[in-house]
C-alpha cells in the first residue's frame, strides 16, 4: 500500500504543475447567537457560526526524491518514503473545492449573592474539505473544549481567586514547520 501511496505521489510531481499562482481567499460567515442575563447573576450565551471560504489558501506537500524519475522510476518511488533521500518543499495554494468551518459554543455563567462564581463553557468546531484535495488545511482547533472554573470575586477588598479546569479534544497539530 506504501509504494501505491508513493506513485500517486510521484506522478502528482511528474504530471502538468496546476499551481501557477495564488488567488485570494474569500469567506462567507453566517452567525446567529443568543445572550441573556437573568437576575442581573445569570448569564447564559450561546452562537453558532458557519463560514464557507472560497480559494481556500493552504500548503501543499512536494516530496522530491534525489533520482530522478525519469532515471529510475522504482528508486525514486522508495526515496520518496526516505527523508534522508528526499527533499520536502511547501507551497502555498488555492484549496479547488469549497472549504466549510462550522462550530457552536455555549456558555453558562453564574456569580450568588456571596460573589462566588461559576462558568462553565463548551466550544464544538469543525472543519470539513474535500477528501481528493492536497490542501493542508491547519486548522489546528480541537473539535471539542470544555472549560469549568469557580472562584470568588472578593475574598478581602484587594483578593479574589479561581480555579479552572480545561479538556480539550485529541487533535492532529498540522504545519508546514
Amino acid at each position: 500500500q506504501a509504494e501505491i501511496r508513493n506513485l500517486t505521489i510521484l506522478e502528482a510531481n511528474i504530471a502538468d504543475n496546476r499551481y501557477t499562482g495564488i488567488k485570494p481567499q474569500q469567506v462567507n460567515s453566517f452567525e446567529i447567537g443568543y445572550r441573556s442575563l437573568f437576575e442581573g447573576r445569570r448569564l447564559i450565551d450561546i452562537s453558532y457560526y458557519r463560514s464557507s471560504f472560497d480559494n481556500f489558501i493552504g500548503i501543499v506537500r512536494f516530496v522530491k526524491p534525489r533520482t530522478s524519475p525519469q532515471v529510475d522510476l522504482l528508486a525514486s518511488a522508495q526515496q520518496m518514503n526516505n527523508s534522508s533521500q528526499s527533499d520536502l518543499f511547501f507551497l502555498y495554494a488555492n484549496a479547488s473545492d469549497r472549504v466549510v468551518a462550522q462550530g457552536l459554543e455555549f456558555t453558562y455563567d453564574v456569580t450568588s449573592r456571596d460573589d462566588f462564581l461559576f462558568i462553565f463553557n463548551f466550544t464544538w468546531a469543525q472543519i470539513s474539505k474535500a477528501s481528493n484535495d492536497p490542501i493542508i488545511p491547519a486548522f489546528n482547533t480541537p473539535r471539542f473544549k470544555y472549560n469549568i472554573s469557580f472562584g470568588h470575586r472578593r475574598i478581602t477588598p484587594n483578593v479574589g481567586f479561581k480555579i479552572s479546569w480545561r479538556l480539550r479534544d485529541k487533535f492532529m497539530w498540522e504545519s508546514a514547520f
